[in-house]
């Protein structure tokens, strides 16, 4: 079955869950791999790397969700832009796709970069270290 006789034939509620199910058993994988991933440092690394791995975390998921937002936000102008461009010969917005990778890039470096400088001064002690005489 083609993409086009999948959306023209087949019923509203039975497409939702279609393309919902697979969807939703991958949130769910990323779920138990935080579960997982926090119970396994937990245990094996200590208390400090438990925190920090679960202080991560949200970055990622706010990550996953920027990444998601502009992909499927962009497909739908895309798709437009192709439908209009097509006839025409021109398919080059397929160019733009590196440029914005690299300044999504860019941006999380850079923000990165200032919260380490933030966290990781020398001149304060840190909890439970001796200071050198």
């Amino acid at each position: 079955m083609t993409s086009e006789e999948l959306f023209a034939k087949t019923p509203p509620t039975r497409l939702f869950f279609k393309a919902a199910i697979p969807g939703a058993i991958g949130m769910l994988a990323a779920a138990f791999y935080q579960t997982f991933d926090g119970i396994f440092v937990g245990q094996y690394l200590g208390t400090t790397a438990f925190v920090a791995v679960n202080l991560a975390m949200p970055f990622v998921v706010i990550n996953f969700a920027v990444s998601d937002l502009i992909g499927v936000g962009s497909s739908v102008v895309i798709s437009l832009l192709l439908v209009v461009l097509q006839p025409l010969g021109l398919t080059g917005i397929w160019l733009n796709f590196p440029g914005t990778a690299v300044l999504c890039a860019l941006l999380s470096a850079g923000t990165l970069k200032a919260a380490s400088a933030e966290t990781h001064r020398p001149d304060v002690a840190r909890e439970g270290t001796r200071q050198a005489k």
